[in-house]
């Protein structure tokens, strides 16, 4: 049973990492491309499919990795606590909200004022819950190749 609740949570942490980043990125880029979400989502799918598709690269934990990994490595597979995802989602979230508004600001076409009217806030609100799944799913992710690299 416990290796079919692991198999089961491996499936959860892949599943969240793509529909957080697809979600994320369709978010990103439907304000400013002004297309419908559903159009926005069907582009947006195989760059969710590739992020969550990266995590299958680290591999099983083995014994003395931490002396051949980088240092970047080494914090990318630490096992991250939940208030790191929450702050690290909220950064994020602010992220993704700078960039697109610097690349609605550079297109000559669009304008700031119709996207307050237009309430951009609450794409902005939905980004949230977006980077909370993809970096939960990859918390989730890294938890679990620690654990199996330990039996």
């Amino acid at each position: 049973m416990p290796a079919r609740r692991d198999t089961l949570l491996w499936l959860l942490a892949f599943l969240a990492i793509f529909v957080g980043g697809t979600l994320l990125f369709a978010l990103l880029w439907m304000p400013i491309w002004l297309h419908s979400f559903g159009w926005t989502l069907q582009r947006t799918a195989l760059a969710g499919l590739v992020l969550a598709l990266i995590p299958l690269t680290y591999g099983r934990r083995r014994a003395g990795e931490a002396e051949r990994l980088s240092r970047a490595s080494r914090l990318l597979l630490r096992p991250p606590g939940w208030p790191l995802v929450a702050v690290g989602s909220l950064a994020v979230t602010l992220l993704a909200t700078g960039a697109q508004l610097l690349l609605i600001r550079r297109n000559p076409h669009l304008y700031l004022a119709q996207y307050w009217r237009e309430e951009i806030w609450a794409v902005w609100l939905l980004m949230l819950p977006a980077s909370a799944l993809v970096l939960g799913g990859h918390a989730l992710w890294v938890r679990l190749r620690a654990a199996s690299g330990s039996q």
